[in-house]
C-alpha cells in the first residue's frame, strides 16, 4: 500500500497505518488561492510516499506552477489530516504568505513523511 494524495485546490488523501513494522499515511495540503483565469498544477500529481519504515522520513519536492493568465496568491499550506503530525512542510525563505504566483511562474516546497 501506499499514501496518495491528489489535487483539487487541496490535495486529498486517506491514512492507513500499519502496525509495527511500516506506517502509512498521507498529507492534506489546504491551498486558499484566488483562481480568475489562473490554472495551478502541482507535479507531482499525486504526491505518493510509498511505504515509509517508522521512525524514517522520506522527503517529496512538490512543485506549483501557474499555467494561466492571472496572478494566483497562495495564502497558505496547511496539512489538514488527522494524522498531520507525522508530515511537516518545509518551504524556502523566500515564500512568504500571501504569495503571488505569476502567470508561467512556480513555487517549490518540501513535504516530509516521518511516520
Amino acid at each position: 500500500m501506499s499514501s496518495v494524495a491528489r489535487l483539487k485546490n487541496r490535495f486529498y488523501s486517506n491514512s492507513l497505518p500499519e502496525r509495527g513494522k511500516i506506517s502509512l499515511a498521507t498529507v492534506v495540503l489546504q491551498i486558499a488561492l484566488q483562481k480568475m483565469l489562473a490554472d495551478l498544477s502541482a507535479e507531482p500529481n499525486p504526491v505518493d510516499f510509498g511505504e515509509v519504515v517508522v521512525s524514517t522520513f522520506k522527503t517529496i519536492q512538490v512543485t506549483l506552477t501557474n499555467r494561466g493568465t492571472a496572478v494566483v496568491h497562495l495564502h497558505e499550506l496547511e496539512i489538514t489530516e488527522d494524522n498531520r503530525e507525522d508530515f511537516s512542510i518545509d518551504l524556502p525563505d523566500e515564500l512568504v504568505f500571501p504569495h503571488a504566483i505569476q502567470p508561467g511562474n512556480q513555487v517549490v516546497f518540501s513535504v516530509i513523511y516521518h511516520p
